[in-house]
């Protein structure tokens, strides 16, 4: 038993300073992620930030256009709910999907309204890290990325979510087993990142992933990474298998 306890004790440490120096590669090309300046989209209010990551689900392009637009012709969210629901649609009909995306957001605001008097998710704030993320992915259409995503950007939270990018920068350096399945990436990922290197890890995971370590195209020669030890060609398989998750 003894033996055992040392050896995760040993994983443990491995695991932490793999961590510490994938985080430390990462800020000396992109910089330290600060939590006072968001990434450019992300939103400081919960709801916000709920409504702009769900319109980022299976679609990559137009993201930031049709938030902007749903703003101008909705000042608030109380005022969207009020709207028909075509209207709404033809909106979000650049990001494919628009009447489901019309449906999902109509049942989430009414639900708040319902349940709170508003549209709002102010009151999370007052909620504990796992509850809060159990009443996110309450909502209809709403799974862990979209839940810490909200937890982290406008909660200040200590999570990670994983969307394709993040899955697939992890499992290509080893930081995720190439093998995890989708649902338990987040988990995984999660437990074996220590908290405070989980806000800024996932920020450059996620520039990485869009800049250098594209699915189907991967610049290695330009990687920042490029002497640490890179899972290759089947994870790279694995990883333009995930590409299109969300």
């Amino acid at each position: 038993m003894a033996s055992r306890a040392t050896s995760a004790k040993t994983e443990g440490v491995i695991v932490r300073s793999s961590v510490r120096r994938l985080s430390e590669s990462l800020d000396a090309v992109y910089g330290v992620p600060s939590r006072e300046d968001l990434p450019l989209g992300n939103k400081r209010d919960p709801l916000d930030e709920l409504v702009y990551i769900m319109l980022t689900v299976q679609t990559q392009f137009g993201v930031d256009e049709v938030y902007e637009a749903l703003k101008r012709r909705f000042p608030t969210w109380d005022a969207l709910l009020r709207a028909r629901p075509t209207t709404v649609a033809r909106i979000l009909a650049p990001l494919g999907l628009s009447q489901q995306r019309a449906t999902r957001l109509r049942l989430i605001l009414r639900r708040l309204r319902d349940e709170h008097g508003a549209c709002t998710l102010n009151f999370l704030a007052e909620m504990p890290d796992a509850e809060a993320e159990a009443y996110l992915r309450s909502l209809p259409g709403v799974g862990a990325k979209v839940a810490r995503c909200v937890l982290m950007y406008s909660l200040g939270r200590d999570v990670l979510p994983v969307d394709a990018h993040v899955l697939r920068v992890a499992q290509r350096v080893g930081l995720l087993d190439p093998g995890v399945a989708w649902p338990k990436a987040h988990d995984a990922i999660h437990e074996r990142v220590p908290a405070p290197y989980r806000y800024g890890l996932h920020v450059n995971l996620v520039r990485l992933g869009r800049d250098v370590c594209g699915a189907r195209a991967p610049k290695c020669d330009e990687c920042p990474l490029h002497r640490r030890q890179c899972a290759g060609t089947a994870q790279t398989r694995s990883a333009k298998a995930s590409a299109t998750l969300s």
